[in-house]
This record gives C-alpha cells, structure tokens and sequence, in this order.
C-alpha cells in the first residue's frame, strides 16, 4: 500500500539479486547431479546446522510479517538471508566439503543441507519473485509437482541449534575482521599468516568448533592459543567481544618492501599538500576561482591529510 518512487538503482538491484539466487542455484544443482542429497542428521556439521537454524529464524520472521501484511519487511528478511547468510558465507564455508574426491558422510550432508535450505528459499521466495523460483524449481524437483501450489515450509523442520549459531556468528564476525585488516594492508590472497587467540573458554571453544573454517577463511596456516597477550611487538590486533586475535606482521608483508612503499606513497601526498596548501594561499586563486573548485580544493587537501595520517600510523606499526 506504499506509494514507492522509480528509482533505476533500485531495477539493477534487483538484478543483481536475481542473477545471485541463479548462480547459486546452478552451482547447488551442479553438486547434486549424483545424488538428491540424502543425509543423517548426526552428519551434519556446525556450519550446517547454523545455515538451517538461520533459516527457520527467516522463515518465522518473515511468516510473521507477512501475516501482519508488512510485505516490505518480510521481502527484507528473505533477501537479507540469500544474499549474505546463504550465498556469501554458507556456500563458502562448504566448497572444501563438496570438491572433496570421496563421498563421505559429511559430503553429503553438505548436499542434502545446501538442497533443502535452497528448496525452502525458492518456496518463501515464489510470492515476489514467481517466475525465477518456479523455473529453478521446476530443475530441482524430484517429481511433477509445481511450486506454486507447494506447501509453506513447516517451522518445526528448521529448529535453531544456540551453540551452532554462536559459534559461527563468531567466526564470521572474526573473518570479516581479519580480510578487512588484510585489505588495508595491501595484502594478496595467496599470503597467508598464523592467528594467535587470546579468549574467554566459550569463545575459544566456539573458535574450535570452527577452527577448520577459520584456516580455510581467514588465509591461515595455524590457530594457536594462548592464555595471555604476546610479548612480540610484531603483532597486528584485532580486538573482539570475548577474544584478541593477533596476526604477525612478518607473514603478511615483506617489512623492509612495506617500508618503502609506504614511504613513497607518503612522499607523493606530501607533493599534493605542498602544491594544494600553495594554491589555496594565493589570494588571486581564491578570489577569483569559482566557489565550487576553490571548496573542491579544500576537500582535497582534507583527504590527503586524512592519508598521511594512515600512512604515518601504518609506518609506525611498522617499527
């Protein structure tokens, strides 16, 4: 009942998303030509049961909104949980499974989660999108059946496990942290470090339930540990609730290359401050340009410092 404006952006989002939930499919659908995906319940490891429990917490937040006709939200809900928990991470998570040589139980579990997870989103995701999902269907079923006329996933199918829950949001939470450390420090995706975690008992149990995930996703060779904060002051920290982890600095950068990369890179801004804080200086600059690039200018001149600042700070964790 919203009056909602045109907005293009809007069109090439849902695009976007249309084009996610398809590749997703096609990628499922590929791991599942040998077989429908049959598994026992006690195989299912603690990334599947977070994906499923995740699931049946949308399903019920978006059954309930959808009940109370808030259609916008419940759209949310759904398209929150494909693109994010679904797509960017549990299918991640599960690759090193599902491109192992042998059929083993833990494979299958992989299938038989990604498949079902994939066959509840279709069924939730038909009122918006009907066209895509009853065509993605229609190459998942296993009978005649149509998605239209398919029945709304039962809530007591997908029970939230706590522990799963907490320990993967953990790791999430941790590897989102250490690629964004990574990404400021230019390092490349082949490097990779040992982490170093100082924690609370349940956390450092959740990181062990998850550890295998935390290698594979955090570019590490080794999680050790510890019961106190490091003595090394080659160590980069990243500071979480419950837990510290550290990185060496020595295994993401060659320090002396760093060095002098940084020091160049701090030269050539030094260059752009000297020549913008000139410009602005000369009086016939300001007085006579347009107040729209004299402004244009000054942000400039704002930012280069804002990057000197970072360029100090990343040369004195340098040593």
């Amino acid at each position: 009942g919203n009056v909602m404006r045109f907005y293009w952006e809007r069109v090439e989002a849902s695009r976007n998303f249309a084009n996610k939930l398809w590749n997703a499919s096609r990628f499922v659908l590929m791991h599942l030509e040998d077989g429908i995906g049959e598994y026992d319940e006690k195989d299912l490891e603690v990334e599947d049961r977070y994906i499923l429990g995740a699931f049946g917490e949308t399903l019920r937040q978006a059954t309930k909104n959808l009940e109370n006709k808030e259609i916008g939200l419940a759209a949310a809900e759904i398209y929150d949980f494909i693109w994010s928990k679904y797509c960017d991470w549990y299918i991640e998570m599960v690759k090193p499974r599902l491109y192992a040589e042998e059929d083993t139980p833990s494979k299958n579990a992989a299938r038989g989660t990604l498949r079902r997870v994939l066959e509840g989103i279709l069924t939730i995701l038909h009122p918006f999108m009907p066209f895509i999902t009853e065509e993605i269907y229609d190459v998942l079923r296993t009978d005649e059946s149509m998605l239209i006329s398919a029945p709304w996933p039962d809530e007591a199918d997908f029970v939230t496990d706590p522990d799963a829950s907490r320990a993967v949001d953990k790791l999430i939470e941790t590897v989102t942290e250490i690629r964004n450390l990574r990404a400021q420090m230019n390092v490349g995706a082949k490097r990779r470090s040992d982490l170093y975690i100082v924690a609370n008992d349940e956390v450092r149990e959740d990181y062990k339930r998850t550890e295998g995930l935390l290698k594979a996703l955090g570019f590490a060779n080794e999680v050790r540990y510890l019961d106190a904060d490091p003595e090394e002051n080659d160590m980069l920290s990243i500071i979480l609730s419950g837990a510290k982890i550290y990185l060496p600095l020595s295994d993401l950068v060659d320090i002396e290359e760093e060095k002098k990369r940084l020091e160049k890179e701090r030269e050539k801004i030094q260059g752009e401050i000297k020549r913008a804080e000139g410009k602005l200086a000369n009086k016939g600059f300001v007085d006579k340009a347009p107040a729209q690039v004299v402004e244009d200018e000054r942000q400039k001149l704002a930012a280069y410092k804002e990057q000197i600042a970072s360029l100090e700070e990343s040369l004195a964790k340098l040593g």
